[in-house]
């Protein structure tokens, strides 16, 4: 019991206070603080207690040990403009735990290159690309633990940046009730490559959550609290919240809504700021097979939308 416990003090002690103003970033590869798979995005972010499901990847690693063996994700989104990602993960079982492979891409479309006169001198399609391995077993009596690495680069034209950093979460599920607190640590590492001089900072980030199953009504509620390290917000102690839930119609549809409040630093004075950090969506199960899709509204910059194809192989 060790591991959790050790855990659980770094989310009551660790948030720390902010260091910039309100939802202005200060390190790098902040992508990778991007909402990953259809059903965590429909359900606003708030998955770091949900356990089952490959994407648990990006939110707590301690979820992989509860997905089925030789489980495979495949995930698009599209933002706003070009802007798109493509994501794939893999867990298997490897000893008494599960392995989790995950591989992300994300593409700014195709940019004009000009010299300092201003001319023109062809196009260039910036990306990034993240390579994730990690690893969950069970601690037992309801206690799950994760590690993870990553890998990271980012690449502009003729310049790059390298990165690498590491994961950790715990999940408890309490026994005989629906109800399950996870926390994970994510992000946190250091720069390898600049693209020019300074080295890029991690956008470490903590999260805190709980997951309750209602007992007469087939909803799953799901609720984080957030705090990015660097970043500082306009909530209270500097901490953002997401809400998000789950809806069995049947056990092959599923309805899902979520709300993020970070989404609240996104308006631009726009008609339709309002519906930002809000999202919804559905996913339909045959047999081994799931698609997944959400929309998530950025009020006047633009809309995601994200498909998930997932099988049991």
């Amino acid at each position: 019991m060790r591991i959790p416990a050790i855990l659980f003090i770094m989310a009551l002690t660790v948030f720390p206070p902010g260091r910039s103003k309100a939802g202005e970033s200060v390190t790098g590869f902040d992508f990778l603080r991007l909402d990953l798979g259809a059903r965590p995005a429909a359900m606003g972010g708030s998955f770091v207690s949900v356990e089952g499901d490959v994407h648990s990847l990006r939110y707590n690693p301690a979820g992989l040990s509860r997905v089925m063996d030789k489980s495979l994700a495949l995930t698009v989104q599209t933002l706003t403009q070009d802007i798109r990602y493509g994501f794939a993960g893999f867990v298997t079982a490897l000893g008494p735990g599960k392995l989790g492979v995950g591989l992300f891409y994300l593409n700014y479309g195709s940019i004009q290159r000009t010299d300092i006169f201003g001319n023109e001198d062809g196009t260039f399609s910036p990306g990034d690309f993240v390579l994730n391995l990690a690893y969950s077993d069970s601690l037992g009596k309801g206690w799950r633990w994760g590690v993870g690495v990553k890998v990271i680069q980012s690449v502009i034209d003729d310049y790059s940046a390298l990165g690498a950093a590491a994961d950790a979460g715990v999940l408890y599920t309490f026994p005989n009730r629906p109800l399950s607190i996870g926390f994970s640590i994510l992000n946190a590492g250091h720069g390898i490559q600049a693209f020019v001089n300074q080295k890029e900072k991690m956008p470490v980030t903590y999260q805190l959550g709980v997951s309750q199953r209602l007992e007469h009504l087939p909803l799953l509620i799901s609720l984080n609290i957030i705090k990015y390290h660097y970043e500082s917000s306009d909530w209270p102690l500097g901490l953002y919240w997401a809400l998000g839930g789950e809806f069995t119609l049947s056990s092959h549809f599923f309805l899902r809504w979520g709300y993020n409040a970070r989404g609240r630093e996104q308006h631009i004075q726009a008609a339709n700021d309002w519906m930002t950090g809000f999202s919804t969506g559905f996913g339909v199960l045959f047999s081994r097979y799931r698609i997944d899709y959400s929309y998530g509204s950025q009020g006047g910059l633009g809309q995601q939308n994200t498909m998930t194809f997932s099988i049991e192989l």
